[in-house]
């Protein structure tokens, strides 16, 4: 099941507090304001739960910027002290595709169209191309077509919103397209999932995607989360998977 932990000025789960969590999911939003909320605590209990814990991270956007040690934004370059620290240093927006804040229906190498709104990658024009991991998708209309969906460790990360819901906060992306992009997720996170000897459940979330079960209730503008119904709104929340 999903799990929503609101999050205000602290970060409060720990895994005392909520066990048998499977994965962890740091969405789009602001990397500054993600790291000062989670604050030295915060980025302490998600080490402990990728390294000790058997976890998984799902970065998504400011998420992807969350995970680095440093990142460019517009040119100019920060070291925010309780960035995660786990890859090499980021830049972002890529103009080449829109300029923050315009977001647009981007075409990854693999086929996938989805929605960038301002994330991250490397080897663009201020970071150079090596990093670790693997890549799995790259941006086709970008010189040097430079990654879009990464996976490193225990880690899925990924510059474009795949889990975007058609004319909830975007335009452009259609059906088909949203249910494509879920489908494509959801065999990411299995594949981590696998590589990591984790079992996730992924395919119930494709499920969930796919008939957009309590997609009215749970909002993450501009983008839609799916949880079960509670008739709460997130507006700075994590989510996790459970079992």
């Amino acid at each position: 099941m999903w799990y929503l932990i609101q999050q205000t000025s602290e970060w409060t789960a720990t895994w005392v507090t909520t066990p048998n969590i499977k994965l962890y999911i740091q969405p789009g939003g602001d990397a500054y304001e993600q790291q000062h909320n989670l604050g030295p605590e915060g980025r302490k209990n998600i080490l402990d739960y990728l390294d000790n814990h058997n976890g998984l991270y799902l970065g998504i956007c400011a998420g992807f910027f969350y995970s680095a040690a440093s990142y460019y934004w517009q040119g100019i370059l920060y070291n925010h002290p309780y960035l995660l620290g786990r890859f090499p240093t980021l830049e972002g927006p890529i103009t080449d595709i829109a300029n923050w804040p315009n977001y647009a229906l981007t075409r990854l190498s693999n086929g996938i169209e989805a929605i960038y709104y301002g994330g991250p990658t490397r080897g663009y024009r201020l970071t150079p191309a090596d990093l670790p991991g693997e890549v799995k998708a790259t941006f086709v209309s970008v010189p040097g077509n430079p990654p879009a969906v990464l996976t490193y460790r225990r880690m899925l990360l990924t510059s474009v919103h795949l889990e975007a819901y058609e004319n909830e906060g975007v335009t452009g992306l259609s059906t088909a397209q949203r249910v494509e992009n879920y489908r494509y997720l959801a065999h990411l996170i299995d594949e981590v999932a696998e590589m990591n000897h984790v079992g996730t459940s992924a395919d119930t979330v494709v499920d969930w995607m796919l008939t957009g079960i309590s997609a009215q209730d749970i909002q993450m503008p501009p983008y839609r989360w799916l949880a079960p119904k509670t008739g709460a709104v997130a507006t700075k929340s994590t989510l996790v998977l459970r079992t």
